[in-house]
């Protein structure tokens, strides 16, 4: 198992940003979405979840993920390393990941030292978009109640057929097609960057 780490900005009640000259803040996300239940958005999308560390300064960096075609956020091998990228960014600003692609069966119970198991993302093929909060409505793979209090999917299985439904009912959405699951598990600890246990 493969595990890369990351650190995805957060999207929660206290946010208050902009992307592309947009604003990008709880409410205004709340009431495009009508995801009432949500208590925060987990997510490897790149907007949604756009990279705390900064890609073109780190290109050279030895612990980068190279070797997937397209990998989500900025994404290392060396947990120590992207700890100690992120010192003095205030930590209540982003989710620290530990994030696996393609997991094949449940990983809800895989223990990862020092991280909590959160739920399934699923992205498009280049790993940009969330298929479950930033493509729009999908209403023939999922319903807006299916999504946990992070906006993932908490069940494989469940994340296995909405990839597939995602596939069959969406054929025009660029998105949709040959979709990804992503596993994704949050630091135990976001306000304490020492190492995990």
């Amino acid at each position: 198992m493969t595990l890369y780490y990351t650190a995805t900005a957060s999207l929660n009640p206290t946010t208050n940003r902009t992307y592309g000259g947009q604003k990008l803040d709880w409410q205004t996300y709340l009431a495009w979405t009508g995801f009432g239940h949500v208590r925060e958005i987990v997510s490897l999308d790149g907007i949604l979840g756009e990279d705390i560390l900064d890609r073109g300064s780190r290109l050279d960096a030895a612990s980068r993920v190279w070797e997937e075609e397209f990998s989500p956020a900025l994404c290392f091998y060396d947990l120590d390393y992207l700890l100690n990228e992120l010192e003095g960014i205030d930590p209540t600003t982003y989710n620290l990941l530990a994030i696996l692609r393609e997991p094949g069966h449940s990983v809800n119970e895989v223990p990862v030292p020092g991280f909590a198991f959160v739920g399934y993302e699923i992205l498009d093929q280049w790993a940009g978009n969330s298929l479950l909060t930033n493509c729009g409505p999908s209403p023939q793979a999922f319903v807006p109640e299916d999504l946990n209090e992070s906006g993932l999917l908490q069940d494989y299985e469940q994340a296995r057929q909405v990839q597939a439904k995602l596939n069959q009912y969406y054929p025009d959405n660029p998105h949709a097609k040959d979709c990804v699951i992503w596993a994704i598990w949050r630091m135990s600890r976001p306000n304490d960057l020492s190492r995990p246990d």
